[in-house]
């Protein structure tokens, strides 16, 4: 186990772009770290950069107090699973796991034991003499974990490692991901583009944007309190409202906002967090408006609706365990309350958020 430090790390491709720019990151020991973000933001680039595979244009990368960004990638002592597998056809399961410690001259029983465990760990111990062609994609994505883990590496990197493995097997591979991590305490960074994925996997989570950090924080404090208007966005659905400002007061969808509210800033609230007006069920305080039913999407645990209000603003609606009556179809008018203590507010320029 080994704590991770990265400081003031960039990196250019060419003149003109900056795929890292500024990055400082602190991991812990031991610690289960996603980098997440959208395609071209520079997560991948920074995972290789810390594998040795990328040269930084300057700045600093410490692993257990030591720093490695001069280091030859053969001698950081990580290890990598990558998102194609990248096991050797030609090998037997066993013979692709113990690779590396063949290369780190462990032979004979040491090497035949250290190959079992890590088999026993993904569970593929059963499959030892197999060949790659006779396993399943989840099977060999297995192999590529007991690989990187069997050289028991200070640090586990892992690129998309589930990308390539159709939904059901997604689900159940990063459960077992994860406690295979819990279980050896090996500090692993973990990279990927799907939202839900980061925050059920992991113990803190780096959102990234165009080569800057957006936000570092644990899955809870990503999702409940978004401290930049992009992360808000990108983690889980959100409705964004503008507000206006009519001398001293603000208006949101047409409506006065009650109490103070920032001047030039945007409103942002959760779908799951906007209430539907029911008789004999009490609403929240807050913002009470008429809107119309666009789009009804029932997705067996929750209904997602797609309203119009009055002012032709769109606003996302999910509703949890919906029964039949309010699975309305288009066309059909309701009242929704947007509670004045679930809006969060974003100034527009900066993006950065407004108040607590």
């Amino acid at each position: 186990m080994a704590s991770v430090d990265i400081r003031g790390l960039e990196k250019r491709y060419g003149s003109t772009v900056r795929a890292l720019r500024n990055i400082d990151i602190h991991i812990d020991s031991g610690s289960f770290f996603t980098l997440l973000g959208p395609s071209g933001c520079g997560k991948t680039t920074l995972l290789r950069s810390i594998a040795g595979f990328l040269t930084p244009d300057s700045g600093e990368i410490h692993i257990g107090g030591q720093r490695i960004d001069a280091v030859p990638a053969h001698r950081r002592d990580i290890g990598m699973v990558f998102q194609d597998y990248a096991i050797f056809p030609h090998l037997s399961v066993a013979a692709n796991v113990g690779f590396g410690l063949k290369n780190r001259g462990i032979s004979g029983q040491a090497l035949r034991q250290r190959v079992a465990e890590a088999l026993a760990t993904v569970q593929l111990d059963a499959y030892a003499e197999r060949m790659p062609s006779a396993l399943s994609g989840g099977q060999q994505q297995r192999v590529g974990l007991a690989r990187a883990m069997v050289i028991r590496p200070q640090l586990l990197l892992m690129d998309e490692p589930l990308s390539n493995l159709d939904a059901k097997l997604r689900l159940e591979l990063r459960e077992d991901i994860r406690d295979i991590q819990k279980q050896l305490g090996i500090t692993t960074i973990y990279v990927t583009h799907d939202q839900e994925e980061a925050l059920v996997i992991s113990d803190r989570i780096c959102v990234m944007n165009q080569g800057v950090v957006e936000q570092i924080g644990t899955p809870w404090e990503i999702y409940k309190i978004p401290r930049r208007r992009f992360v808000a966005g990108f983690v889980g659905a959100m409705n964004f409202f503008p507000t206006r400002r009519d001398g001293g007061a603000v208006s949101l969808l047409g409506a006065a906002v009650a109490g103070a509210a920032p001047g030039d800033a945007e409103a942002a609230v959760r779908p799951e967090d906007i209430a539907i007006v029911r008789p004999g069920i009490a609403a929240p305080p807050g913002l009470r408006l008429a809107a119309k039913v666009a789009k009804l999407s029932f997705m067996g645990r929750e209904a997602q609706y797609t309203l119009t209000a009055a002012d032709g603003s769109v606003i996302l609606v999910h509703l949890p365990n919906p029964e039949r009556s309010l699975l309305s179809e288009s066309g059909h008018a309701m009242e929704i309350v947007i509670p004045w203590d679930r809006i969060v507010w974003f100034d527009r320029a900066s993006g950065d958020r407004v108040g607590a």
